[in-house]
Formats: C-alpha cells, sequence, structure tokens
C-alpha cells in the first residue's frame, strides 16, 4: 500500500504512525487527494477515515525560516 501512494504524481513521502494510518507529504503546492481517492477505489480499498490537513507546522517552520512567508 505504501509503495503505490508513494509512486502517486506529487506526493513527495508516506509516512506510517504507530496506530497504522499512514500520511502522504505533498510536494509544496500539489494536491493529491483526486489521485490517492483514485487509487483507493481502484484497488478496492476501505479506509476507515481519509482526511486533509491544512498545513503542517513542520512546513510553516520550514517557509518561516526560508524566509517564505512574505
Amino acid at each position: 500500500d505504501m509503495e503505490l501512494l508513494a509512486e502517486l504524481p506529487g506526493v513527495q513521502a508516506v509516512e506510517k504512525g504507530l496506530d497504522g494510518a499512514l500520511t502522504l507529504v505533498p510536494e509544496p503546492g500539489q494536491a493529491v487527494f483526486p489521485a490517492v481517492s483514485a487509487l483507493v477505489q481502484q484497488q478496492g480499498w476501505e479506509p476507515d477515515e481519509m482526511t486533509i490537513e491544512a498545513g503542517r507546522l513542520d512546513e510553516v517552520f520550514r517557509h518561516l525560516t526560508r524566509g517564505e512567508h512574505q
């Protein structure tokens, strides 16, 4: 599962949490939800839930430390 998700266009990384939940980290500016949704349907997976986070603190920190907040 992780390998298929990691190969989707615009996916920078796939992380697995302690609870087994997978988190996809998109490349900056990429919307990967449509591709993920299509893959889930194609593979017949039945996830408990799929959510989109507005942003992650580490991304905000990276943008601020690189001066991209302006």
